[in-house]
């Protein structure tokens, strides 16, 4: 992928010279769904990292000035032109907007340059309903009498 650039972070392919940084985030995961992401040594991060160099789908977060990685976004594309995003960052970086500002940038650059370099305009929204949301607040949970 080229090189994206926000006031600043650097979004970017990774590198063996994000080891270290991968794993201080990477070897406890907050949330327990990011498990088979968890390594525990500098080894195991270097060859995670050497496999997300070639792996597109990984997007290394770093800070612009010193191209110190803090955190990455990963995505899965669904065809025809929708994408799964999700992150991961380094919790000394958190509460400073790093991840809505490179989310923001990330989610322009899928939408207008990716695929072919042709703008795409269209929008999509999802939603998602909890089973226990929707009991709390309908009526449908009712029996008919």
């Amino acid at each position: 992928m080229k090189k994206i650039e926000t006031d600043r972070l650097l979004l970017r392919n990774f590198s063996k010279a994000d080891s270290q940084a991968l794993l201080e985030y990477l070897a406890n995961p907050r949330v327990n769904c990011f498990l088979e992401d968890k390594v525990h040594t500098i080894e195991e991060a270097t060859l995670k990292a050497q496999k997300r160099k070639k792996d597109d789908s990984f997007v290394a977060v770093c800070l612009k000035g010193s191209d110190y990685l803090i955190g990455e976004i990963f995505y899965l594309k669904e065809d025809p032109d929708t994408y799964s995003i999700g992150w991961h960052f380094n919790d000394q970086y958190e509460g400073k907007g790093y991840a809505s500002e490179s989310v923001k940038e990330f989610l322009r650059y899928l939408f207008t340059q990716y695929e072919d370099g042709t703008p795409k305009y269209e929008n999509t929204l999802q939603y998602a309903l909890l089973k226990k949301e929707w009991i709390k607040n309908t009526s449908f949970n009712e029996p008919e009498e």
